[in-house]
């Protein structure tokens, strides 16, 4: 698809939110705010939820030049920091991007393509690339094909049925959400190939004692949703 068309699928497509929380990213939120100007549309809004950050993670994102809203509220949690952000969306479709993540430049393009396919799917997920910021010879690593809250595009609607996420959950809190939206009958679609990178650092959450020990209590609300 040349720019012309690209330009014309992003004024005619329906809305996106992209939701992004934050608490002390200073260092990489520039860069993800960035990665995710070649696909807003003229009614598009970034929503950035500043989780009790105590650097200058919401300063930097006020003064992105773009549509954004910057919400800031006391560290709380990723899933409480979505929910907020979730609960100001007027847009038909939402995404998702981390704070020390980047989209890549077709995301919502390719996303949004798929959306609009005769099947109508409600939520669709692609691919990620992993890549090393503390090696930056190291090769990037194309992961299998999972929804996570930076691969996938959905309606509004798909909250709407399935219910905003666990705020008690401190990892992996799309998990037994994702559960949930299988349960109500979310019609749902993969796409082939990356759509984000996932930069992987020293101050990952994913990679603290903490984040590791949450899982237990995060697939125990799996099993939970599973068994009604």
């Amino acid at each position: 698809m040349n720019d012309s068309n690209t330009e014309e699928f992003h004024r005619s497509r329906p809305a996106v939110t992209t939701i992004m929380p934050v608490r002390n990213g200073e260092k990489f939120i520039g860069a993800a705010l960035e990665s995710l100007r070649p696909e807003i549309g003229p009614r598009d809004e970034i929503l950035v939820v500043d989780d009790g950050s105590t650097d200058a993670s919401a300063e930097i994102a006020r003064n992105f030049s773009g549509p954004i809203r910057v919400i800031q509220q006391i560290g709380s949690g990723c899933a409480v920091a979505r929910n907020r952000a979730l609960r100001e969306v007027a847009t038909p479709w939402i995404a998702f991007l981390d704070a020390d993540d980047l989209a890549y430049p077709d995301r919502i393009l390719r996303l949004g393509q798929r959306m609009l396919e005769k099947d109508l799917p409600e939520l669709v997920y692609g691919g990620q690339r992993r890549f090393f910021d503390n090696l930056p010879s190291a090769t990037e690593v194309e992961e299998p094909l999972a929804c996570l809250f930076g691969t996938m595009l959905l309606e509004k609607n798909v909250f709407t049925r399935a219910g905003l996420l666990d705020s008690s959950l401190r990892a992996g809190e799309i998990l037994p959400w994702f559960a949930k939206v299988r349960q109500v009958g979310t019609r749902i679609a993969q796409l082939p190939g990356p759509v984000i990178r996932r930069r992987q650092h020293d101050n990952n959450l994913s990679a603290t004692n903490e984040y590791r020990s949450a899982w237990l209590t995060t697939m125990r609300a799996v099993l939970a949703v599973r068994r009604g």
